[in-house]
């Protein structure tokens, strides 16, 4: 589903045992594997070797073939340049593509700091728990729909591409999975940052039950300024965050530069 190519650079976060890494390195450019637990990341090298070792054309063939490293280092806390490395040839690359199966608990916050640190990156896909597919890829107004929803609108498309019954695994967990399909986009045209923006979509969600209005104010936004700028908009005064897009929160943010914080 990934459709890997031999010309791009894979990223994998949390190779665990190095299953989905072993498919990866037959078939992309080169792959990236970065995993937090020391033991975990001591053995995938060998595994790695291990499966070089069997292949038709031995250790030296598939290495030329697809260079592969193992980080063992928290992706969360990675900066650009820590994700690259050299290819036998002198070429310096950087993931273009992240394939990886989440880890659940960071879910969120691993794939907006990808995208905000990966600057070749194009594509995401990813599994991850349902519960956050379903809020990623959440329709403006939906139950579901907040901050994690509109801030992965500014940098990609989403997409629930496949579900992964809990069954499939041992040990069973307590939920099921998904696969999500992330396309990157150009950013929004925008006079304000983006932590200008961000920062106001996160003011909107503060008080969720609350208008819009009564949420910025919360925050320090004058509400007269609010208010002119959700008419502007053609918006009711009485709209709650759920309801904008991010595009509108981008015009929002613009409207509201000069209090922007």
């Amino acid at each position: 589903m990934a459709n890997v190519t031999n010309e791009e650079v894979v990223l994998e976060v949390g190779p665990g045992l190095g299953a989905l890494t072993q498919a990866l390195v037959k078939v992309a450019k080169a792959v990236l594997a970065v995993e937090l637990d020391v033991q975990l990341a001591a053995r995938l090298p060998e595994t790695l070797v291990e499966l070089a070792s069997s292949s038709p054309n031995g250790l030296e063939s598939l290495t030329q073939n697809t260079p592969w490293r193992v980080l063992n280092r928290d992706a969360l806390g990675m900066k650009s340049a820590d994700f690259q490395f050299a290819l036998s040839a002198g070429e310096i690359v950087q993931p273009n593509l992240v394939v990886a199966n989440l880890p659940y608990n960071i879910a969120t916050p691993l794939v907006l700091h990808l995208f905000e640190v990966l600057p070749e990156l194009e594509r995401m896909l990813v599994m991850v728990q349902a519960e956050v597919a379903e809020r990623w890829c959440a329709p403006a107004g939906g139950k579901t729909y907040g901050v994690p929803t509109v801030k992965l609108e500014w940098f990609a498309k989403c997409q629930v591409v496949g579900h992964v019954d809990r069954s499939v695994f041992w040990p069973k967990p307590h939920v099921d999975s998904s696969l999500v399909e992330l396309i990157k986009k150009p950013p929004p045209s925008t006079k304000a940052s983006q932590e200008k923006v961000f920062r106001l979509i996160d003011s909107a969600f503060s008080q969720r039950r609350k208008t819009l209005v009564n949420s910025l104010t919360s925050r320090g936004y004058p509400r007269e300024a609010v208010q002119a700028s959700l008419a502007a908009m053609e918006l009711p005064e009485k709209v709650r965050g759920e309801r904008l897009t991010c595009s509108q929160y981008v015009t929002l943010s613009d409207s509201l530069a000069a209090f922007a914080k």
